[in-house]
């Protein structure tokens, strides 16, 4: 009797174990898509603090303004917008480079109890690779000291 009781249970056990892999499936899958997320919005974030930091000054100080901006502006048009996060941008200033990085707790649905909160993580990086372009207008034809250039400039 005791086989067959066995046998008779094992449907269930088998329908437990689709259910729990199709859930642990459906939080892998949210977990990529959150990460994918978060890794577009750090690219787009790194790109324009590179840009603003050519133009603006290469300080950490602006690079974070500039990034958090952009992520914050991403975000906001996705999936993610109620998540809370957080972001750092640090600043090479000898090879023009910034690099962000983004932080994120995920909340799995379904498997709880086998992934607890894992820390997405993503990092992405923009280097200058030329200088700023400027435009100088001199509104005035007749003054002589409208334009000043010393030697040293290019």
């Amino acid at each position: 009797m005791r086989g067959v009781a066995t046998l008779r249970s094992m449907p269930q056990y088998c329908y437990q174990f689709f259910w729990q892999a199709k859930a642990a499936g459906l939080d892998f899958t949210a977990f990529s898509q959150q990460r994918s997320v978060l890794q577009d919005a750090a690219d787009a974030a790194a790109l324009a603090a590179v840009k603003e930091a050519s133009l603006l000054g290469w300080s950490e100080k602006v690079a974070n303004s500039v990034a958090a901006s952009v992520l914050d502006t991403n975000l906001q048009e996705s999936d993610l917008k109620l998540a809370a996060y957080t972001a750092t941008a640090k600043v090479d200033v000898d090879a023009r480079r910034v690099e962000v990085v983004v932080t994120q707790d995920h909340y799995p649905y379904f498997s709880k109890a086998f992934f607890p909160s894992p820390q997405i993580s993503v990092k992405a990086a923009a280097t200058s690779a030329g200088s700023a372009n400027i435009c100088v207008i001199g509104l005035n034809e007749n003054d002589a000291g409208v334009i000043g250039l010393n030697d040293d400039a290019n």
